[in-house]
């Protein structure tokens, strides 16, 4: 009978081993869960603060310089002549390493963040 009792009691102890390893691992998750809910705020709030400060304006770069306009629709013109760029250079947008050549035409939905940076143009008279 002492065998049985003994054999229960490990049991016992080993749900319970078990149960509070799953509590510890709950507890982590909702830390961590909680920690990336307060980051995720707190970049919302820089955000808001950044448009506030620049009332309403995003930041962009255009051949490394920051430009602040609104949210919006821009031809490559408009923003060709915001960053300065000469006449004579074609504009190309940055998405993660990769250029993508821009139509002088073209219309461009400005977000926040982007980055263009301008080309001569190649070819052209002699």
């Amino acid at each position: 009978m002492a065998d049985a009792d003994h054999d229960n009691c490990e049991e016992i102890i080993e749900k319970l081993h078990v149960q509070h390893i799953q509590e510890e691992e709950k507890l982590h998750l909702e830390h961590v869960n909680e920690e990336e809910s307060l980051h995720k705020a707190h970049l919302k709030e820089e955000a808001l603060l950044e448009a506030a400060l620049h009332h309403g304006k995003v930041e962009i770069h255009i051949d490394c310089k920051p430009v602040h306009l609104k949210r919006g629709k821009y031809s490559v013109v408009e923003l060709k002549k915001l960053g300065g760029v000469s006449d004579g250079y074609r504009l190309f947008e940055d998405k993660h390493g990769h250029l993508t050549p821009l139509d002088d035409n073209a219309i461009v939905e400005i977000k926040g963040g982007e980055c263009f940076e301008s080309v001569p143009q190649s070819g052209g008279s002699s």
